[in-house]
């Protein structure tokens, strides 16, 4: 039979994702790829409650800890479904995501040192760039300052080279803030594992591994 607890626990993680994916959603905290891992999260939780509530005999018969396990059972079946579903496919597309950023910059900052070192070269190049890569630079607040710039250089027919070499010092600075937020000092790997959610799980695996000895 399952116990009270067991409910309380699937409907308390169904609510906590009910009310991450309004927040996220109110304040478009996240893109719509990220926005859907929400989704994806919160469906997973009803599908939980849902088996738990309708179909018990189902839920306890595949409990591999046993009966007197069942609320722990519960808590790593949703502490995977967090791991799986948000937390490892959230930090893969952050990281896709941040690689392309710094692509970006990068590509932006090497066409203002070809107009710092040809001026006559025009802006146009880099307007290019400035349109190609529109969305990066908006997330990252630099699409203004570039455009005004880009502006004005035209409007003078020449380049400002101390007005260039402010915006090239921000976008060094900007790209070294993207690539902080994705380094780690261990491997992919052991970056998954220290999840939170399935390093929970793994843990508790192997807790149960070596009380069954």
């Amino acid at each position: 039979m399952l116990t009270p607890a067991v409910f309380w626990i699937a409907a308390t993680y169904l609510f906590s994702s009910a009310v991450a994916l309004v927040a996220d959603a109110r304040q478009r905290a996240s893109k719509w790829s990220l926005h859907a891992l929400l989704w994806v999260n919160f469906l997973g939780a009803c599908a939980v409650l849902i088996v738990i509530e309708r179909f018990a005999p189902f839920f306890v018969a595949h409990n591999p800890l046993g009966q007197n396990r069942i609320e722990l059972f519960t808590i790593i079946v949703l502490a995977a479904l967090l791991s799986f579903v948000v937390e490892i496919p959230g930090f893969l597309l952050n990281s896709r995501y941040d690689r392309a950023t710094t692509s970006a910059i990068d590509s932006v900052a090497d066409a203002l040192l070809d107009l710092r070192v040809n001026p006559s070269g025009g802006t146009g190049p880099l307007e290019a760039l400035l349109s190609a890569y529109d969305g990066e630079l908006r997330d990252l607040g630099l699409s203004s300052t570039l455009e005004k710039m880009s502006g004005f250089f035209k409007r003078i027919d020449n380049v400002d080279l101390p007005l260039l070499e402010v915006v090239l010092s921000e976008i060094r600075r900007t790209r070294e803030r993207v690539e902080a937020r994705s380094k780690h000092p261990l491997p992919t790997l052991v970056q998954f594992l220290g999840l939170s959610g399935l390093g929970f799980v793994l843990g508790e695996i192997l807790a149960v591994l070596r009380g069954s000895k």
